[in-house]
């Protein structure tokens, strides 16, 4: 299944690089990844969610003009659940705030 933009940044906000990005972000620490995730969303929606994952999902599945193809298959959900789960991506976003 082919990524769009939309896609590949919430990936990078959730600290995950999907294997085609792994050469781009092989020298970034997880929270350069997360805050590249961030940049790329407020570019492309002109929202700010911060790194409310939940928040963004739902902005993102209400407004289907950003691109954002959503289906269940594509792991978004299961994504989201194990990174509010992970102390490593917790520990990068609170040295962001």
């Amino acid at each position: 299944m082919r990524l769009t933009p939309i896609q590949i940044a919430l990936h990078f906000l959730c600290g995950s690089t999907p294997g085609m990005f792994e050469i781009k972000v092989k020298s970034m620490s997880l929270a350069q990844i997360i805050t590249e995730g961030r940049e790329e969303l407020i570019k492309i929606t002109g929202q700010d969610f911060e790194y409310n994952l939940i928040a963004w999902h739902e902005y993102l599945l209400n407004h289907k003009e950003v691109g954002y193809p959503y289906d269940s298959s594509d792991g978004i959900p299961k994504l989201i659940t194990s990174t509010l789960e992970s102390d490593n991506w917790k520990n990068a976003v609170a040295t962001l705030l």
